[in-house]
C-alpha cells in the first residue's frame, strides 16, 4: 500500500489552519484549569459538613473559624455550614439528597428528628445526659430548647472529629441564647 505524499500534505494544510489551531490550545487550556480545579479540591475525607436545620441557629464566620481550627487536627482542611429552613418547598429533596449522605454533624429540632426516625440515621452517642432517645438509644445532645446535636450514622468521621466540632458548636448555641 502506497501513501500518496501531496495529498496528506494537501489534507494537513487544511487541518492546520491557524483558526483552528487557536481552539485547539484554548480547549486543552480549559481542560488544564478543570485539572486543576478537581485535584486541588479537598477530598471528602478533608472536610467536615454540619447540616443546620434550626432557622433560629445564628451562623457566623467566627463561628466557621473555629469549628475549622477544632477539626484542623483531625486532618480537616475545609467546614461547611449548610443552613436550609425545613419550611422550604424542596427541603425534604435537598436533605434526602445532600444532607444523608454528605453531612457529618446534624442541628435539628425534635420534630424534624422524628420525621427521620425510621432512616437509623442518628449515630447512637453513650455518656450523654439528658439527650434526645430514639428507640431505647441517646442520639441527640440537647443544644438549646427542643434543638440537638446529632451524628450522621454514614459520617466516616472519628467520633473524637465531631465531638470536638459538637463541642464548638454547643458554645456558640449557649452563648447565643
Amino acid at each position: 500500500m502506497q501513501i500518496d505524499v501531496k495529498v496528506t500534505a494537501e489534507r494537513a494544510k487544511k487541518v492546520l489552519k491557524p483558526t483552528l489551531l487557536v481552539i485547539m490550545a484554548v480547549v486543552i487550556a480549559v481542560l488544564c484549569c478543570l485539572a486543576y480545579y478537581v485535584i486541588s479540591r479537598p477530598s471528602p475525607a478533608q472536610k467536615i459538613t454540619v447540616w443546620v436545620s434550626d432557622v433560629s441557629f445564628s451562623y457566623s464566620e467566627e463561628l466557621q473559624n473555629d469549628t475549622l481550627a477544632a477539626a484542623q487536627p483531625y486532618g480537616i482542611v475545609k467546614c461547611a455550614y449548610v443552613l436550609r429552613n425545613p419550611q422550604d418547598t424542596y427541603y425534604g429533596m435537598a436533605f434526602s439528597l445532600s444532607g444523608i449522605y454528605s453531612s457529618d454533624v446534624f442541628v435539628m429540632t425534635r420534630q424534624e428528628i422524628e420525621s427521620y426516625a425510621g432512616l437509623a440515621l442518628f449515630l447512637p452517642l453513650e455518656g450523654v445526659e439528658n439527650g434526645l432517645e430514639q428507640d431505647g438509644k441517646t442520639v441527640g445532645i440537647p443544644l438549646k430548647e427542643d434543638v440537638y446535636l446529632l451524628y450522621n450514622a454514614n459520617s466516616s468521621k472519628s467520633e473524637a472529629l465531631l465531638r470536638a466540632v459538637t463541642e464548638v458548636i454547643a458554645r456558640y448555641a449557649t452563648k447565643e441564647g
